[in-house]
């Protein structure tokens, strides 16, 4: 299902805090004191988030204390719904690079890349490190392209699953279905001959980049 796009965003400023944010679905950009946007996040309903920040004991992540103090204004950009919001916050993030979305902006996070081939349906993931067995893994991926680009473009072309094997035996679409990003292989969309098509591919093409970068390394 696509996203519509015909409702304009709406953009809301405000004070630290969560009294004035809006009880709605959206992307919220917080702004330190020299006007630089140092986090950006999602929620469905915005003025429940901003509580979890803003009233002691809210959130329970040791770097929020940090964050919450340097927050000077925060944006909110209302959407509507969710998987604009997952649109418009994951497009922020790459454009701003935001300090305090590390996971988001950092390339070199994610060196390589990790095949789960023992699981129905194979995920492309990141990894830090070869630890699981049955799964393969390719890279680091150091010269040319970036492992974080290379999993951009295999998902994109693909669609491949995201979700964990016990949420795909729910058969319940996740958002990535509903934004064209996933086959779906929950709702029966692909079968399992087709998706491994997609396997094979993407691993003889992780393949011809591993040998460039070892050439290139040997040079």
């Amino acid at each position: 299902m696509a996203v519509s796009s015909d409702e304009p965003i709406r953009v809301v400023e405000t004070a630290p805090g969560y009294k004035d944010a809006p009880k709605a679905t959206g992307v919220y950009l917080m702004y330190d004191e020299e006007g630089t946007v140092i986090y950006v996040g999602k929620a469905v309903n915005l003025k429940l988030r901003m509580q979890q920040y803003f009233r002691p004991g809210g959130d329970g992540r040791r770097s929020v204390p940090f964050l919450v103090e340097k927050v000077r204004k925060i944006e909110f950009r209302i959407t509507g719904n969710e998987a604009k919001a997952f649109l418009l916050e994951d497009e922020l993030i790459k454009k701003h690079l935001p300090r305090y979305n590390v996971m988001g902006r950092d390339d070199k996070s994610y060196p390589s890349l990790e095949l789960t081939v023992l699981e129905p349906f194979p995920r492309l993931i990141p990894a830090h490190r070869h630890l699981k067995k049955g799964s393969r893994y390719f890279g680091p991926f150091i010269v040319g392209v970036s492992a974080d680009e290379l999993l951009r473009r295999y998902r994109d072309r693909f669609k491949l699953r995201r979700c964990t094997v016990n949420q795909m035996k729910k058969g319940k679409p996740c958002l990535y279905y509903q934004i064209e990003r996933c086959c779906a292989p929950c709702l029966g969309s692909i079968s399992e001959e087709e998706y491994a098509g997609y396997v094979e591919k993407i691993t003889s093409s992780l393949r011809r980049y591993e040998r460039i970068q070892s050439k290139v390394e040997e040079e």
